[in-house]
């Protein structure tokens, strides 16, 4: 049989050797089938390592970070290949992100939902047909990439809110000291300038460069329902992922995660319970406005320095 022996996807990234290299582990007690898959995914495109037991197998997950998906022979002696799934599930979070495809000679009803249960990507009977070889671990390397990937998005908005709040440098007021009109109607134009120069700059650095290369939208939807309640303006949920500059499906996650970490607060519509607003909660806007005057005073020059 003639078989094209073309990658799953043939971007860059997915290559061998790419910015974003992902190896495949192959497991399986006997020396022949794990060395004829191995051979077959390299024909392929990928990069593949072997191991012949449960011990080796770990090793060499725990060794090598570059691997991402796992292609296991449930029936090994001593220790499965589900037991090796779990073991690799509980490594920490890249065996959680780890994508594992089973194969298996004796296909069975239990094994089957063993395989649901540890949440594998593909379950594959032999003799192993390698365009469905081919086609599984493709896509394991897909799932395996976003799983990262979300997740150095939760750990990004996770250290954003985290600097917000803490505000090291300067910790926020327990109360407002009280200050006259003139004065503090002079404080909140100064810090909706401030504001809108972010959030300029965000748009200017849109029209020079890709949006794609740059973080997380979660900063940007902080600014922008602080601006707005500055404004008295309310915002809806659509708006605000619609003004954050993310993908919708990012920014609804987004949302969800700032609300969860108490740094946004929903308000129902009374005129329309279908809807709700979003307003950022009385801590954050206490944390960010300490930051904003903190970045005032590094912004400003030292008193004696010389004018340019």
């Amino acid at each position: 049989m003639s078989l094209s022996l073309r990658p799953h996807d043939d971007s860059p990234e997915t290559m061998v050797g790419g910015a974003d290299k992902v190896r495949i582990l192959v497991v399986d007690d006997e020396f022949e089938a794990v060395q004829e898959v191995a051979d077959t995914l390299a024909n392929f495109g990928f990069e593949a390592k072997t191991a012949s037991d449960y011990r080796s197998a770990i090793q060499e997950f725990l060794l090598d970070d570059s691997i991402g998906v796992v292609v296991a022979d449930i029936h090994m002696p001593v220790h499965d290949g589900v037991s090796l799934a779990k073991a690799l599930r509980s490594s920490g979070e890249r065996g959680e992100a780890c994508q594992i495809v089973f194969v298996t000679g004796h296909p069975a009803l239990a094994t089957a939902v063993e395989a649901i249960k540890t949440k594998v990507s593909a379950y594959l009977t032999k003799p192993v047909d390698p365009v469905e070889l081919n086609a599984a671990v493709g896509t394991a390397v897909d799932q395996y990439r976003r799983a990262r990937a979300d997740r150095a998005e939760k750990t990004a908005i996770l250290d954003i809110v985290r600097r917000v709040l803490e505000a090291k440098e300067a910790p926020a007021p327990t109360a407002r000291p009280e200050a006259s009109a003139a004065t503090e109607g002079s404080l909140e134009s100064r810090r909706t300038a401030q504001v809108e120069m972010l959030l300029k700059i965000r748009d200017m650095r849109a029209a020079y460069l890709p949006s794609d290369v740059f973080g997380d939208p979660a900063w940007f939807m902080i600014l922008d329902l602080y601006l707005s309640g500055l404004r008295g303006r309310k915002v809806s949920v659509s708006s605000l992922c619609l003004a954050s500059g993310g993908s919708q499906t990012t920014s609804l996650r987004r949302v969800h995660d700032l609300v969860r970490l108490g740094i946004v607060l929903r308000e129902e519509d009374p005129r329309d319970r279908r809807r709700a607003y979003l307003v950022l909660s009385d801590e954050a806007i206490a944390h960010l406005e300490a930051m904003l005057d903190r970045l005032r005073e590094t912004a400003a020059p030292a008193p004696d320095a010389p004018v340019v």
